[in-house]
């Protein structure tokens, strides 16, 4: 079986790194005595795992005559982020979807995945040096605009903008504090990439402002959650989670959380204090956490990392790919009987 993957870029994936996490994908393909075509287009293949919607993919596989149901589509993107991806006229080329949230797309040809977080350092500090870190939140996360009724980057906007939200957190990211003509680009970017029946006009937001609490980009974010005692995490929309969660929690931050439902992805809701996006609720809960005792906050942590410990190693990039790439084989190895 000769096999193509297109990267999350549209254009052909090539073999990664000994070290990068979708190398466990790759190999995994390879043990099982498949051919990766790799390479620019042209080269005939067999079948199609696409991390994104290509055309040019889709006019070779009619060309080597690869049916519908020898090609996958991974989505890594819901509908807020990237609306035209889930048009029936995209979907419809494909015979099987991976997604990470049934909340995502919901039918027969689609099967789930947990989204991949990365390698677990489980940060062990003394109780004496966690509480010497920084007594304020901290956010990591990009401002980017979607004009998508369901997103969540103008509920960024809004809390970190709030007097409230100002003194308690800390902002670093790519996309703040810029020109007026970046966030311009970003919102025709998105108005592209979103079907006109879902745009909303709410989430223009706070449209090209500064930020007093901007930190500049965290160029190790390992290290700088380790800074703080506390961390924020907004999810791009509520229908995921993400490994942002798992990225402060690895570092031994207390969170505060916006996005997913926890029940529906099998966590715990002691892993994070999960709020609503609604403004005066998070405002209540980032001042409450901080109002709590230097026990009470010990006592939470350990809570939090309780939960994490048990499922680290399920999300997990490596395993996870590995095993996405396992069901991909698995899939495209079932023999179709032609009708009639």
């Amino acid at each position: 079986m000769k096999v193509r993957i297109i990267g999350h870029n549209k254009g052909p994936f090539l073999m990664p790194v000994k070290n990068n996490p979708w190398r466990a994908f790759f190999d995994q393909i390879e043990s099982n005595s498949w051919e990766i075509v790799n390479g620019s287009y042209g080269k005939k293949f067999d079948a199609l795992i696409a991390n994104s919607h290509s055309k040019k993919a889709i006019k070779e596989c009619i060309r080597f005559g690869v049916s519908k149901n020898n090609r996958i589509l991974i989505m890594w993107e819901p509908k807020e982020v990237n609306g035209k991806l889930y048009k029936k006229s995209t979907l419809s080329n494909y015979g099987y979807i991976f997604a990470p949230s049934q909340s995502w797309i919901r039918n027969k040809k689609t099967h789930y995945f947990k989204w991949p977080q990365g390698a677990s350092k489980i940060l062990r500090q003394t109780e004496k040096e966690w509480l010497n870190r920084k007594s304020k939140f901290v956010f990591i996360g990009s401002n980017k605009y979607s004009v998508s009724n369901g997103e969540l980057y103008s509920f960024r906007r809004i809390i970190l903008r709030n007097e409230t939200g100002k003194k308690l957190i800390d902002l670093f990211g790519h996309g703040w504090n810029k020109n007026f003509i970046y966030d311009v680009r970003d919102v025709i970017f998105s108005l592209i990439r979103t079907s006109y029946k879902n745009y909303s006009l709410s989430a223009m937001k706070l449209f090209a402002r500064k930020y007093a609490n901007y930190q500049g980009v965290s160029l190790n974010k390992n290290n700088t959650l380790q800074k703080y005692k506390f961390a924020l995490v907004i999810e791009n929309s509520t229908n995921y989670v993400s490994e942002k969660l798992f990225e402060a929690l690895d570092n031994e931050c207390i969170v505060l959380y916006v996005g997913g439902n926890f029940k529906e992805n099998n966590l715990s809701h002691n892993i994070a204090v999960q709020v609503d996006p609604n403004i005066s609720d998070t405002l209540n809960q980032l001042n409450e956490i901080l109002n709590l005792s230097s026990k009470e906050h010990l006592a939470l942590l350990k809570k939090q990392q309780k939960e994490y410990l048990k499922v680290v190693k399920e999300w997990n990039n490596h395993k996870v790919l590995a095993q996405l790439a396992c069901d991909s084989m698995q899939l495209l190895n079932i023999k179709h009987i032609p009708p009639g």
